[in-house]
């Protein structure tokens, strides 16, 4: 049991470094990255090419899908009115990277943030793709609807996992704290998943077969890297 709580403390510690949040030990929340100057607060429509999108998010939810938009949308809503930088910040950098955080970079306090609400809505032109999606989120519901893109990165602690997945990517990454994840996918779907987990399992819909230390469903074409602490990866069979 001991060991099971350091690893739970290395795996949250992990994610919050990747998530670009860092706590002090008191109520204070200190969100930081790099080039803060770069970035542009509110909701956006994105002119330039994206090739692929990062999103830092605290508390919440996220929403990834098509729409009928010429342009990637990004909008944000909350349960209270937002100060500036309260708002969501985003910039495209040289690369076409969009990347989106969850409010200015500065030091904010727990209670402040905790009553926000905010709730995240990335919306990608439809018939469109991007290269990757990386997604770190602390407390936050994450759910991408069909958008297709060759790379997958989901980082999250304490909160839900949900992904719609006709064509699923390439490779996707899952490491998860307290967080059940869910994968809706055709019949057809292949998957090979290695999973590294501490009370945490899986479960799945579709036929599988184990090959080694891995999972395997279907051809396993698209590689399925899980490490999880406390959770359940869950593969669901996506009613055509």
């Amino acid at each position: 049991m001991k060991a099971h709580r350091i690893i739970l403390a290395l795996a949250i510690a992990s994610l919050m470094t990747a998530c670009h949040i860092r706590f002090d030990g008191s109520d204070t929340i200190d969100f930081t990255y790099d080039h803060p100057e770069r970035y542009n607060a509110g909701d956006a429509t994105i002119a330039q090419p994206v090739q692929s999108v990062e999103i830092d998010w605290f508390n919440g939810a996220i929403d990834v899908a098509y729409a009928d938009h010429g342009h990637m949308r990004i909008r944000e809503e909350a349960d209270t009115a937002l100060s500036d930088s309260l708002r969501m910040h985003h910039y495209v950098d040289e690369d076409g990277c969009l990347h989106v955080k969850f409010c200015k970079r500065g030091k904010y306090t727990a209670a402040r943030l905790n009553d926000l609400g905010k709730r995240l809505y990335v919306e990608v032109p439809r018939g469109t793709s991007v290269e990757g999606l990386e997604i770190n989120a602390v407390n936050a519901d994450v759910r991408i609807d069909s958008v297709l893109s060759r790379k997958l990165e989901i980082n999250t602690v304490n909160g839900t996992f949900d992904a719609t997945y006709p064509t699923l990517p390439d490779d996707i990454e899952l490491n998860a704290v307290n967080t059940d994840a869910t994968l809706h996918v055709l019949p057809s779907a292949g998957i090979t998943i290695e999973m590294s987990a501490v009370n945490s399992g899986l479960n799945s819909e579709l036929p599988a077969r184990k090959v080694g230390k891995k999972t395997v469903i279907g051809d396993g074409s698209c590689d399925m890297e899980v490490n999880a602490v406390n959770g359940t990866l869950s593969v669901k069979e996506l009613k055509q």
